[in-house]
């Protein structure tokens, strides 16, 4: 899946020597040099914990997302001897998280271009949120009220706070 097939066999090569078919990638699309992939660094005698890598591989130009952990065997005088790797692919929790950055990305523009005011409160009554072209009706800008107690904001306005409390209570 990540580019080995049976010719390819990593047994008794080296890093160096193994003909790869894929390339490894950092979380910001820079390839990772051999020398510093998990494996690498566990045979260096350091422990690698879930570092998160895109693996291209080059015969099907395919991704693929893992979360590399590595780990060195020691020998009898204490030098590393070899390593232990293993890998989850996270793939389907990368596209996720790519399609939930993208449907925020949506809900954004709609929410900022559109005549009216969106808003959240916590349960604390402090606003969250508060975004949309209808702020400039208010003479808000966007994100102006985030972090103040919307009662304390309307406080002027009874009505606001009544219905305010109402929702908070549920």
């Amino acid at each position: 899946a990540l580019g080995y097939t049976a010719g390819n066999n990593p047994v008794g090569n080296t890093l160096t020597s193994f003909e790869k078919t894929w390339q490894d990638y950092d979380l910001d699309g820079n390839p990772i040099p051999i020398t510093e992939l998990p494996l690498s660094r566990a045979l260096r005698g350091e422990s690698v914990r879930m570092q998160p890598m895109r693996i291209h591989t080059l015969t099907s130009d395919q991704d693929r997302w893992i979360m590399a952990s590595a780990t060195p065997i020691y020998g009898e005088d204490g030098v590393p001897i070899a390593a232990f790797l293993i890998f989850t692919d996270i793939t389907d929790l990368h596209i996720a998280i790519d399609s939930l950055r993208e449907s925020e990305a949506r809900f954004r523009t709609i929410v900022t271009n559109t005549p009216l005011v969106t808003f959240s409160i916590n349960a604390e009554g402090i606003f969250t949120l508060s975004e949309g072209k209808g702020l400039e009706r208010l003479g808000l800008l966007p994100g102006q009220v985030v972090g103040i107690d919307a009662c304390e904001y309307y406080r002027d306005y009874p009505i606001i706070c009544d219905g305010i409390h109402r929702a908070l209570a549920g």
